[in-house]
């Protein structure tokens, strides 16, 4: 199971986490930017964060599995079922 965790604004609008059980089937590895355009439909708030060709808009952080997601690839990055992603917006709350 995949699982978005959601912090400051984004949290308030979307909910904490959202989890993605159809997206694992056999252990097939998912681009980050498939994710992301499922994200966007399902909480219309995510529009102003991601972009209609599944690209992260600027002023947020993106970490999979704790790591940033343009070290892994950008919206390319290969996504497998245990992992974990974390959207920040730069404004958080702290």
């Amino acid at each position: 199971m995949v699982h978005v965790k959601l912090f400051g604004h984004l949290r308030e609008n979307c909910g904490e986490i959202l989890e993605f059980n159809d997206l694992c089937i056999e252990n097939n590895l998912v681009n980050l930017s498939d994710i992301l355009l499922i994200l966007r439909k399902k909480c219309e708030e995510l529009s102003s964060v991601i972009d209609e060709n599944g690209n992260l808009r600027p002023g947020y952080l993106l970490f999979i599995d704790g790591t940033d997601y343009l070290l892994l690839g950008g919206k390319n990055a290969k996504i497998s079922c245990n992992s974990s992603i974390d959207l920040v917006p730069y404004t958080h709350g702290g």
